[in-house]
């Protein structure tokens, strides 16, 4: 029963620490999720270079719009603005191999910001 109980604490332990790793404390949950939600349609359009269906306009668009005059933390702001930018510079079509370089490139600092606070991830 102590073992069960111990194991217990731990994987609790585990799963809050696992959580707080996964974004930075300066970055809400809620722009984070909003933020991985844009990124999946936009990996979507640059791999099948095709645009964005008109659900998922509707979703870029209300992202841009929702973040747009929110109050948010300097790393949040960075997160938009970077976002913002992929979404309006890339249509998911006739990209050239650098454009995509530079994509991902983007995406990974999205990601590095909302992990660490910082663009390079440190």
């Amino acid at each position: 029963m102590k073992k069960l109980l111990i194991i217990g604490v731990m994987a609790m332990l585990l799963v809050a620490c696992s959580s707080k790793a996964k974004t930075h404390e300066n970055i809400g949950e809620g722009i984070a999720k909003d933020t991985q939600q844009v990124l999946s349609i936009l990996d979507r359009m640059v791999k099948e270079e095709s645009a964005a269906n008109a659900k998922e306009q509707e979703t870029l668009d209300r992202y841009i719009d929702k973040y747009a005059r929110a109050e948010m933390t300097e790393e949040e702001d960075r997160v938009y603005s970077y976002t913002s930018g992929l979404i309006l510079s890339f249509d998911g079509t006739d990209y050239l191999e650098s454009d995509k370089k530079d994509y991902e490139e983007i995406r990974n600092g999205i990601k590095n910001i909302i992990k660490s606070g910082n663009v390079t991830g440190e």
